[in-house]
């Protein structure tokens, strides 16, 4: 019921690896390789988001279908935290990737995004935490362009717009 397992696809004629882990499909690249997933889609004028479930997420996607099907609808799905690496290991399985982090894929990502005018939503965290996220990578990348940010308990439309 829990059980891990494997799951290949190909995108753009490169393999990737994928790790289920209770009803969550997680991508097992480098943070490099989903930064420029990501921004590649995005040149390409698609849309999507990132996700970094947890295990306490994972928990939550198993038992709501509806759930599963947001987070795994994501572009990118990295694990967050041990608990999810330490899952799929007692499951028999594990991440190859041991280096992917959201953190880590974010400043990648918003680079690339800022050299190549591509625009970035932050949505997610406490109240400001978006807000600050978008502030700190604007300092670092002075070309990055923000189109909005949002915590991940509120809707605040003026900040969305």
């Amino acid at each position: 019921m829990y059980r891990s397992s494997c799951v290949s696809g190909i995108s753009g004629g490169k393999a990737e690896r994928k790790i289920k882990l209770m009803s969550v499909i997680f991508d097992d690249i480098s943070d490099r390789d989903a930064a420029l997933k990501v921004t590649a889609e995005a040149e390409k004028g698609h849309s999507g988001y990132v996700v970094t479930p947890n295990a306490v997420i994972c928990r939550r996607a198993f038992s709501d279908p509806l759930f599963a099907q947001l987070i795994n609808g994501a572009a990118v799905v990295l694990p967050d935290g041990k608990g999810v690496r330490l899952g799929a290991m007692l499951s028999g399985d594990r991440f190859l990737s041991d280096s992917a982090s959201g953190v880590h894929t974010g400043w990648l990502a918003a680079g690339y995004s800022a050299l190549n005018k591509i625009p970035v939503f932050f949505l997610g965290g406490k109240a400001g935490v978006a807000k600050k996220a978008a502030e700190k990578l604007s300092r670092a990348f002075p070309g990055l362009r923000v189109s909005g940010y949002c915590d991940g308990f509120s809707l605040d439309e003026e900040a969305m717009a």
